[in-house]
């Protein structure tokens, strides 16, 4: 058999070319349709197609219009090409179109689009819906015989119905015609339209062909909304499934100039564009969001340019580039070194062979302003400037706004006021995380959070400090102490991807460009280095022009050991008396630093200087003031030589609350206790003293007792007992040359004595008020008398009954002269009153009150924080007395005194405690809700400051367990009450007060719900507590006692409705 074929089957009934060939022309016929509506500018707010009828035109407030499309070719039946009647019925078109009509309810306007003519009696049906004249009798009847209806209906149907005054293009014509329609849509938006129009309107025909289709559901778009005003009621449903068809006429313009920018953007010269996203790319999801909002990738409208500025290495270009590597299949990446203005011009000249180089280098360009010569006319193309270091370098070259995107990266802050600014910080904690974990998978977590914080979460910093781990295979710990003792010297080390210099270098060579533009900038960014790590408020800046005296004093013998135990007190007692007699030393301010002061207290100067280092990123710009990154601040320390003048004019910032915190230390400090303390250990590390350097220590010392636990820091592990022991070495090494220094001293010990009493280390701050008594008898009387009253406290709120006696004895047989004002009087008389109730002497102790308040009540001058002192013992001794209201009083003045002070940026314990108090209070004198209010915003307070492990929220815990035991929410109760005991029970000191009250509310919800041997166990537990604290016949010792006979005698039967009945021996 021959293998040659010579004729092959011909399917006579394949209709399959021909509705294809239909098909493709009514999507041309949208395709025409869509182009047309966007250069008119008609308010078609988009298109349907496939959904109701071929077309949906759906326009924005009047119902949408209903299309019906059919091609006619030449030899179609005997009419030729064009319609008659006839044709029309043998086509069903009137028909079809008066079933849409009617499915509408009569709503939508319907319409017949064609490529034929209407010939003979389909004329008057032509003028009549084409071009407006009135139907005469005879059409509306045939037409009310075609579509089987009445004449009134007809006459409806026809006033509905649109034709179109000229006929569409035939199918050999349209798509030509699309074409030239396209071009002149583009040239509205578009330079040079004509270059891509034909791939434009493809782009259109197939998105509209797609849409049309019923293909595979990954390859479908996903629905888009329609927002027409006149389909808001639309029925959900039907809603769903006109979206699914449904094309926005501004998306369909975004894809046309999208299609075009993208042609214009692949005839670009190749740069090496093709990028590949970093696989290991750490963070910045949030700056990559923003990016994304800002430069529109696939959007097709102009822009403004985006510049990524931040101190050096904070991962600009990283973040740059890696975006667009992200974005790519969007916008096509060209990568241009900005580093200097030859450079941007080479590259930019690059992008445009075909025009003349010198548009780059003069005429508009070189007259640097805001009219540059155009970038890329593509929406699809972005352009990375990096490395800008100064705005001349693009100025007259990126013009403000463009279509081509631009992302500049830049260490100099505010290129261009109408370019748009992202400021770009180290990597958060989280993010460090991350970028450690897959550098140093070995590492544990706690080591990676040390390095971390050690290096300011610095990319650049952590890259380099890795990369040298990973190469000596040196262990976190090692590195970190390295860090320790040489820190500029050991991040220098390593190397990191990108950058040929180390970090250091880098911001030396920053510092060096800002000091070479403005000397007075580097001279302001030297004092704020040596502040904290927190914004500068501009207020502060302001108080530029005084000087703090900081002196250098011959350091302690110990300096072998740590600098944190250098501190610490030594455990002999200094003596100070022989010494105390010889000459004074005068103290003076170094010149260099009065001359700093003068420059900086000019506010011009201080303006252009913060101007030169935002600009440079050497400070961030806040709100509230302006911020140095923690490695600027030490690169600058470091290339200060001498310290002293810089402290002294950092110190003098703060001699106005240094004034304030006088008359009201205690919460002027608030803004500025980092600054304050960073201060204080720089001219610790540096062996420098000085009145104002001793004194703020103290005052932290003290403002930091009353904000937390002293294991909780301010900077560089200080703790209140750090800056107490310091200031207290130095104030004791200075009254030896300055015996006036006395009172400072004395100051200084009491706040050490407060830190070590907070601490739970009792005996330690025994012993250091002791030697304030002692100071006080050989120099002052106040001095004296404020170590018997601090000791009397001591005694009160420690239980230690024999000191109390000895101070009990010396506040009585105190001389006249002691007590020179009726401030001091009252003073006295609240650690008289409280250790009265501590003795038990509980009658005397609301004697000695009740006359301490009637003599403040008559003295104007007496100071309202000692009132509120009285109030506050006031109110412990009628809580002792069973007075409940009394004690609500009282304890409300004291709670009204502390909202007074005001100001306070931080919750302190003592507020606190207060509130918790009154709360106490309000519980007792059965007002339920204002205890609740009050526990709401204490429990808001403690939790915000100090955590919810911490004693000041147990308080909390077992002041509201007390309140749901009252209120006979007993499963709540106990739940609280259990947790504060747990907390209570492991504190130290003054922490472990609320404890037996704690117990003894737990007991009894504990008898209550059926457990009475734990519930005595309980209430024994708080009754040896308070035995050991204030004695058998103590008021708050028969409590206890009594409440262990109640539990004892008394068992609970449940109700039902989560109530109890209460069953004693007697019942």
């Amino acid at each position: 058999m021959s293998l040659r074929i010579r004729r092959l089957p011909k399917d006579l009934k394949n209709t399959g070319p021909a509705t294809e060939a239909r098909n493709r022309y009514e999507h041309e016929c949208v395709t025409l349709a869509v182009i047309r509506a966007l250069a008119a500018d008609e308010d078609l707010a988009g298109v349907a197609v496939q959904h109701s009828a071929d077309l949906l035109l759906i326009r924005e407030e009047v119902p949408p219009k209903l299309v019906s499309i059919k091609h006619r070719d030449p030899h179609q039946a005997s009419d030729g090409s064009g319609w008659s009647l006839s044709a029309l019925r043998g086509q069903r078109v009137l028909q079809g179109l008066y079933a849409w009509w009617r499915e509408a309810e009569s709503a939508c306007p319907v319409a017949f689009w064609t490529n034929a003519g209407f010939v003979r009696d389909a004329r008057e049906l032509h003028a009549v819906c084409a071009g407006g004249a009135q139907p005469s009798l005879e059409l509306t009847r045939r037409i009310a015989r075609e579509l089987n209806t009445n004449e009134a209906e007809a006459a409806a149907f026809l006033e509905a119905l649109e034709l179109l005054p000229e006929p569409l293009p035939r199918r050999k014509e349209i798509t030509a015609l699309g074409i030239r329609e396209t071009r002149l849509l583009l040239e509205r938006h578009r330079a040079s339209a004509g270059l891509f129009d034909a791939q434009c309107y493809h782009a259109l025909l197939e998105r509209i062909t797609l849409m049309s289709g019923d293909g595979p559901a990954d390859e479908f778009p996903a629905p888009t909304r329609c927002t027409a005003v006149a389909l808001s009621e639309l029925d959900q449903q039907d809603r769903r499934e006109l979206e699914k068809r449904y094309l926005d006429t501004r998306a369909l313009l975004d894809l046309l100039l999208n299609e075009f920018d993208s042609h214009v953007s692949r005839a670009l010269p190749d740069v090496g564009s093709h990028w590949v996203p970093d696989p290991r790319f750490t963070g910045r999801r949030a700056e990559i969001r923003q990016l994304e909002v800002l430069l529109e990738p696939g959007r097709t409208s102009p822009v403004v340019p985006v510049v990524l500025h931040g101190v050096t290495g904070c991962g600009k270009t990283s973040l740059a580039v890696q975006f667009a590597a992200l974005y790519s299949e969007q916008l096509r990446p060209v990568f241009i070194n900005a580093t200097s203005r030859v450079e941007v011009a080479r590259a930019l000249a690059a992008l445009a062979p075909d025009w003349d180089p010198g548009t780059w280098t003069s005429g508009v360009a070189e007259a640097r302003g805001a009219v540059t010569p155009p970038l890329p006319a593509s929406s699809a193309t972005l352009l990375i400037f990096d490395g800008v270091t100064e705005a001349d370098a693009i100025r007259g070259l990126v013009p403000r706004e463009s279509l081509c995107r631009v992302l500049i990266t830049s260490t100099a802050r505010g290129l261009d006021v109408g370019y748009h600014d992202v400021e770009l910080t180290g990597w958060s904690r989280t993010e460090s995380h991350e970028y450690l974990a897959t550098t140093l998978p070995d590492v544990s977590e706690r080591n990676r959070d040390e390095l971390a914080a050690a290096l300011f979460d610095h990319p650049l910093a952590l890259a380099q400090a890795t990369n040298h781990c990973r190469l000596l295979r040196r262990s976190v710990p090692a590195f970190l102490l390295l860090l320790a003792r040489a820190p500029l010297e050991t991040l220098q080390l390593g190397e990191a991807l990108g950058h040929r210099t180390s970090i250091i270098e880098a911001i030396r060579l920053n510092i060096a460009a800002a000091n070479d533009e403005e000397p007075d900038a580097l001279a302001l960014l030297t004092v704020l280095s040596f502040l904290g790590s927190s914004p500068v408020s501009f207020e502060t800046i302001a108080s530029a022009g005084g000087v703090g005296m900081v002196v250098a004093i011959a350091p302690p013998v110990e300096t072998a050991k740590p600098r944190k135990q250098r501190w610490r007190l030594r455990g002999e007692k200094r003596q100070t008396q022989e010494l105390i007699n010889q000459p004074e030393k005068q103290i003076h301010v170094t010149q260099l630093a009065r001359d700093i002061a003068a420059r900086l207290a000019d506010p011009i100067v201080r303006e252009r200087a913060a101007g030169v280092l935002a600009r440079f990123s050497l400070v961030t710009v806040h709100d509230d003031g302006l911020l140095v990154h923690p490695l600027v601040s030490l690169v600058q320390r470091h290339l200060a030589d001498d310290r002293r003048p810089w402290l002294e004019v950092g110190f003098g910032l703060f001699l106005e609350v240094q004034d304030g915190a006088m008359f009201e230390p205690d919460g002027v400090l608030d803004p500025h206790l980092e600054h304050l303390a960073e201060l204080v250990i720089a001219a610790a590390d540096a062996d420098l003293r000085g009145p104002v350097v001793t004194w703020f220590a103290e005052r932290l010392a003290r403002r930091l007792c009353q904000l937390g636990d002293t294991a909780v820091t301010v900077v560089h592990s200080w703790s209140a007992i750090d800056f107490a022991s310091w200031a207290t070495e130095v104030a004791e090494e200075q009254v030896i040359i300055q015996p006036a220094y006395a009172r400072a001293l004395a100051g200084c010990r009491s706040a050490l004595a407060q830190s070590l009493l907070i601490a739970g280390q009792i005996d330690e701050a025994v012993r250091i008020l002791h030697l304030n008594h002692d100071l006080g008898l050989r120099t002052h009387p106040n001095i004296w008398l404020d170590a018997v009253r601090s000791l009397g406290d001591v005694a009160a709120d420690t239980g230690r009954r024999a000191l109390a006696e000895s101070v009990l004895a010396a506040i009585t047989n105190l001389p006249g002269r002691a007590i020179d004002s009726i401030g001091t009087q009252v003073y006295v008389a609240h650690t008289h009153a409280k250790l009265l109730r501590f003795l038990n002497r509980t009658q005397e102790a609301d004697a000695v009150v009740a006359r301490a308040l009637e003599l403040a009540a008559a003295d104007a001058d007496c100071p309202p924080r000692v009132v509120a002192m009285l109030h506050e013992v006031a109110g412990v001794i009628a809580r002792d007395l069973g007075d409940d209201t009394r004690t609500l009083t009282h304890e409300l003045a004291v709670l009204d005194f502390y909202r007074r002070q005001g100001g306070n940026l931080r919750t302190d314990r003592r507020l606190v405690w207060m509130l918790l108090s009154v709360a106490d209070a309000a519980v007792g004198a059965e007002d339920l809700d204002l205890a609740s209010d009050l526990l709401q915003e204490a429990e808001q307070r403690a939790r915000d400051e100090f955590g919810t492990d911490s004693a000041m929220y147990a308080g909390v815990l077992a002041t509201r367990g007390r309140l749901h035991y009252h209120r006979g929410c007993f499963l709540d109760a106990l739940a609280d009450l259990e947790r504060a005991v747990r907390v209570l029970r492991a504190g130290h000191g003054v922490e472990r007060s609320q404890l037996p009250a704690a117990l003894v509310h737990l007991a009894h919800v504990t008898n209550i719900l059926g457990d009475k041997q734990t519930a005595v166990s309980l209430a024994r537990e708080a009754y040896e507590l308070d035995l050991k604290q204030f004695g058998p016949e103590h008021p708050e010792t028969l409590k206890d006692l009594e409440a262990i006979t109640v539990i004892k005698k008394t068992s609970y039967l449940p109700r039902g409705d989560g109530k109890y009945y209460a069953i004693t021996d007697e019942t």
